[in-house]
């Protein structure tokens, strides 16, 4: 149970909680583009220790484009290409909603 959630919620706050641990956010993710374009993002687990965790766009322009690597930092998600550039940072907003410089959701 999140506690932080149910806190919230008694507390009357409106604060979405969003996913807290990487395996959270592995899967299938919708995307919508800087130029409003819909897409898909697929965030997968890392292959082995120490090594980044992948991600691979279908359909995606702008920066998604160049994204093949994902990681939390802190409580944002940030998708980075090929050399660990960031190109997109994103924060939960809601469960299955992320929001920043693009929004993905499931």
């Amino acid at each position: 149970m999140d506690t932080g959630a149910l806190i919230g919620a008694i507390l009357g706050g409106a604060t979405p909680v969003g996913a807290n641990t990487a395996s959270d956010y592995v899967g299938q993710w919708r995307a919508i583009t800087e130029d409003n374009r819909e897409c898909r993002v697929n965030l997968m687990e890392s292959r082995a220790p120490n090594a980044p965790a992948t991600a691979q766009t279908v359909g995606c322009s702008g920066d998604l484009f160049w994204v093949t690597r994902w990681s939390l930092r802190g409580t944002e998600l940030v998708l980075s290409d090929a050399f660990g550039n960031k190109q997109i940072k994103l924060r939960p907003t809601a469960l299955n909603r992320l929001d920043g410089d693009v929004t993905m959701w499931r």
